[in-house]
């Protein structure tokens, strides 16, 4: 009986994800972001993806922007996660990781947490498995609900459909 529990809260964790991709007309990632990039939030909030995606990419190519580029591939790769790109969003999740564990492990912690959802979309369980494992290194960077209930909920789900 708590297996079902568990894989109830998994289901209903993920459904509160993909409900703030897919209907929230005002989606937005807020950190603290210079004013080049914050104009990708209207963007985004407008759900006009393309301009957005141009803009990210405008910012990607001045080299004296290197210390925000962790968030811009963070925006970039939340683009082709709300274009169902999964390919893309996972290849640009990783560079926002790989940047921001050089400059602000903050974002480093919310792309994984966006990428686990990628994964799981895609039903990678080892990937997600291992991207859950990586998250739960990282909890104090998020609030109590997500780093101490939802994410190892979230494990021991995967842990069970690979009947573990």
């Amino acid at each position: 009986m708590k297996i079902y529990k568990i894989i109830f809260l998994f289901i209903a964790m993920t459904l509160i994800h993909c409900t703030a991709i897919e209907e929230n007309k005002d989606v937005k990632y807020h950190f603290d972001y210079p004013p080049e990039l914050e104009t990708v939030n209207e963007l985004i909030g407008e759900r006009k993806t393309h301009d957005a995606k141009m803009k990210v990419d405008d910012y990607l190519n001045k080299s004296e922007n290197i210390h925000w580029f962790g968030h811009a591939y963070f925006l970039k790769a939340f683009l082709y996660e709300m274009d169902e790109n999964y390919d893309k969003a996972i290849e640009y999740y990783r560079s926002a990781i790989q940047h921001s564990a050089k400059y602000n492990s903050w974002v480093e912690a919310k792309a994984l947490y966006n990428l686990s959802f990628v994964y799981e979309r895609l039903k990678n369980m080892e990937k997600l498995t291992t991207t859950l494992l990586d998250i739960m290194k990282r909890r104090e960077f998020f609030d109590v609900l997500t780093g101490q209930v939802e994410t190892p909920a979230r494990l021991a789900a995967v842990y069970a459909y690979l009947g573990k």
